[in-house]
């Protein structure tokens, strides 16, 4: 039992060593607004009428000059009056927009990457913009972005932050911060890992040369052209708040799940650092839960490591968003974190397949 002890205290060694190694590495850039380069803003949708109305009307007041800004919308083939709405918001629109209407016999099964396919293939502007039907944005979030890229950046990815004071919405708005705030810390290694399709900024050129989305299934389209697109350049985390889109949180636990088994699946793309550290953390899971059923006093020992190193790589980014109110929430984070990730390494290598929406 000792030597089993030794090995959990270790791993949770390792683990805090990684946590001080990102969270130093984690770096707040604030760029420039711009309204100067010509965007697409390329946005994807399937049966999302209960959260467009929010969205559109958030793109209505971007703060962006209506000659440089090209709004593509894509219907996927939807059940509800997601199209509809599309239609509606074109009448009434000072920017140029796009529709493209998706049908069920056209599809070819390779969900939303085939509809954001549909949409690059309209697209004129020399900056991708990518986001999703469900999140809002304030009105400089696309000077922003156009800032990073006009200052350098190919590929520029922002934060996505869950709205919602409930308890669910609370975790996920953790758990996306925690997620943004590890993908930056690795940029600012010079180890791009990862960029959230949510917010998501890349270059024309770049991503042309890069080979755009695969012309086929793709369980993380995102990950898979950052890890393309970083071989040309430079690519950045803006973790500042007004580059970042306000989301809803998953409404159930399955719409919760899938997205995260669809990352899981995904993730298996990233590098070997990304992949060590995606063990490692399992690892220290299993250490935390593990030890709970050995000794009280190894788990609170263990736990207290894993919730220091976790602060450890989340203070910038809670300080910048105005979280150390509600600091003490993190604890019931680190335990929710702890049950869904080793959930999820269950159930992912069991699932086969998943439906886009």
């Amino acid at each position: 039992m000792n030597t089993v002890i030794i090995i959990f205290y270790i791993i949770a060694g390792l683990y805090l060593i990684a946590a001080v190694v990102i969270g130093l590495a984690v770096r707040i850039r604030k760029y420039p607004l711009s309204g100067s380069m010509k965007v697409s803003l390329v946005m994807a949708a399937r049966n999302e009428e209960q959260d467009l109305p929010r969205c559109l009307k958030s793109i209505q007041w971007l703060d962006y000059p209506v000659d440089k800004l090209q709004v593509i919308l894509v219907d996927h083939a939807s059940k509800d009056n997601t199209l509809k709405l599309f239609e509606n918001f074109k009448t009434t629109c000072r920017f140029n927009t796009v529709i493209v209407s998706m049908k069920e016999e056209d599809l070819k099964g390779h969900g939303k990457v085939e509809a954001l396919r549909a949409g690059v293939a309209e697209a004129d502007g020399e900056v991708l913009i990518f986001a999703d039907a469900e999140c809002r944005f304030e009105p400089g979030w696309l000077q922003r972005m156009t800032g990073a890229v006009e200052s350098g950046c190919n590929m520029a990815g922002g934060v996505v932050f869950i709205e919602g004071d409930y308890i669910g919405a609370r975790l996920q708005k953790w758990d996306w911060l925690y997620l943004c705030t590890v993908g930056a810390g690795f940029i600012g290694l010079n180890l791009p890992q990862s960029l959230f399709g949510k917010n998501l900024a890349v270059r024309r050129d770049i991503f042309e040369k890069a080979g755009g989305f695969p012309d086929g299934h793709s369980w993380t389209e995102d990950l898979d052209l950052v890890r393309r697109c970083k071989k040309y350049g430079k690519v950045d985390f803006i973790l500042e708040p007004s580059a970042a889109v306000i989301s809803v949180p998953a409404k159930t636990i399955g719409e919760f799940f899938r997205q995260r088994i669809r990352w899981m699946k995904g993730g298996m793309q990233v590098g070997a650092a990304g992949l060590a550290a995606m063990i490692l953390a399992q690892m220290m899971n299993l250490a935390v839960v593990i030890s709970l059923f050995t000794s009280v006093w190894w788990f609170a020992g263990l736990f207290i490591i894993k919730v220091l190193a976790d602060t450890i790589i989340l203070h910038k980014t809670m300080k910048i968003y105005n979280l150390w109110e509600v600091w003490g929430f993190i604890t019931l984070y680190q335990l929710f974190a702890i049950v869904y990730q080793i959930l999820l390494a269950v159930i992912t290598p069991l699932t086969r397949s998943l439906k886009w929406r």
